[in-house]
């Protein structure tokens, strides 16, 4: 699995994951760290890479809530 950490998390967090043997990127890599969620939303998908945040209960572009 191919993991996309934003910018509310420590780049630390995207390192810890890639020392465990998964596929993992801070947003800061791309240079997308101020970019509004829906780009990163968006860049996400184009990487087929889920977004790990510490932020909840965001709204989407089709208007439903993320659920954990």
């Amino acid at each position: 699995m191919k993991f996309l950490v934003d910018n509310a998390l420590s780049y630390l967090v995207a390192e810890g994951l890639c020392q465990a043997g998964h596929d993992a990127k801070h947003v800061q890599e791309y240079e997308i760290q101020a970019a509004d969620d829906s780009v990163i939303f968006e860049f996400a998908t184009r990487e087929e890479r889920v977004v790990i945040s510490a932020e909840y209960n965001r709204r989407l572009d089709s208007g439903q809530h993320c659920r954990f």
